[in-house]
């Protein structure tokens, strides 16, 4: 699954990063089978999924590419 663009974020007062990702209806299910509903969510109006900080090592066993944006750190 490719990841489009991502960045750090919170959802609900919770730490975590929201993914824009190329879809991927394998990929999306791999997603959801990996991450419990409780560490992530879709945002149907800006297309773009959020996975919990607490999730982040098993996001990155689904979507390899966030590892690149995590190794970034924060540009500001």
């Amino acid at each position: 699954m490719k990841v489009l663009q991502a960045y750090r974020g919170g959802h609900d007062g919770r730490p975590g990063w929201w993914l824009h990702l190329e879809y991927d209806e394998a990929g999306i299910e791999r997603l959801k089978h990996s991450i419990p509903a409780s560490r992530r969510t879709w945002d149907e109006e800006q297309k773009r999924w959020w996975v919990a900080d607490e999730a982040e090592e098993d996001a990155i066993k689904v979507v390899p590419g966030l590892e690149a944006y995590r190794s970034q750190g924060s540009l500001l």
